[in-house]
């Protein structure tokens, strides 16, 4: 994360922690069913890093009876593919994206038989076809955001992502 970016990239991240926070209290075992750290740890991984808040929620017993693809639902899409307000963001993206985002922004994980699983957001992935690769990646817009330096920033997701599906 670059120095200058870090209050653009801070105010994207916590809106998206606010989000899921909101999102998953109701259901929770009661106010304490949801830990999470009050402070974004740096998650890196082979080629990028990201900040990282993890959750832990402990599901009241009406919740869990109803597996993860409720609550997954609950969740989707969250603002770091779709944005806040929920409704508006996915108004302004349907009349202006133009490209349908397939498995981009989509759920992907396991769930076992009985309703338990671990479902993740793709925010990067790519989709082979016969003779070409189509990958996708995005930016978190918010207030004070600079095209150029959001620009770079796809292009830096999209590269760590070919390097790591195409050799040569």
């Amino acid at each position: 994360i670059n120095p200058e970016d870090i209050d653009a990239v801070l105010a994207e991240h916590e809106a998206v922690v606010d989000f899921l926070r909101e999102r998953l209290l109701p259901v929770a075992d009661g106010a304490d069913g949801i830990e999470a750290d009050p402070t974004p740890g740096l998650l890196k991984v082979a080629n990028v890093q990201h900040l990282h808040t993890p959750f832990t929620v402990r599901l009241s017993d009406a919740a869990a009876a109803r597996g993860v693809l409720r609550h997954a639902a609950t969740v989707h899409p969250t603002p770091a593919v779709a944005g806040v307000p929920a409704d508006d963001a996915r108004g302004f993206i349907a009349r202006h994206e133009g490209l349908d985002r397939g498995w981009y922004a989509g759920g992907v994980g396991v769930v076992e038989r009985g309703g338990d699983g671990e479902i993740c957001v793709a925010i990067r992935s790519g989709v082979f076809e016969t003779d070409a690769l189509w990958l996708f990646a995005g930016a978190g817009i918010v207030a004070g955001s600079d095209p150029d330096r959001e620009g770079r920033e796809v292009e830096q997701k999209m590269r760590a992502l070919r390097d790591l599906l195409v050799q040569g």
